[in-house]
């Protein structure tokens, strides 16, 4: 798992994060995983990065959990 991917501002535009990325992604498929999910908000910037370096959008599910409180 990678949590908050992100390149100190002095050193973006080096490909330093598509290298760790692409890294693990290769790594990953190595150890037998036959995908990879990133989590992200479509609505951020990274979306346009991610889906340049070949990933897809696709949505698996997605499950709404309520809180039900009963009394008797």
């Amino acid at each position: 798992m990678i949590f908050n991917l992100a390149t100190r501002t002095p050193f973006r535009m080096r490909g330093i994060a598509r290298d760790l990325l692409c890294e693990v992604v290769a790594d990953s498929y190595e150890q037998g995983c036959r995908s990879v999910i990133i989590n992200t908000d479509p609505n951020d910037t990274p979306i346009q990065w991610y889906r340049r370096l070949g990933f897809t959008d696709e949505v698996y599910w997605r499950r709404s959990y309520h809180w039900a409180l009963r009394f008797r």
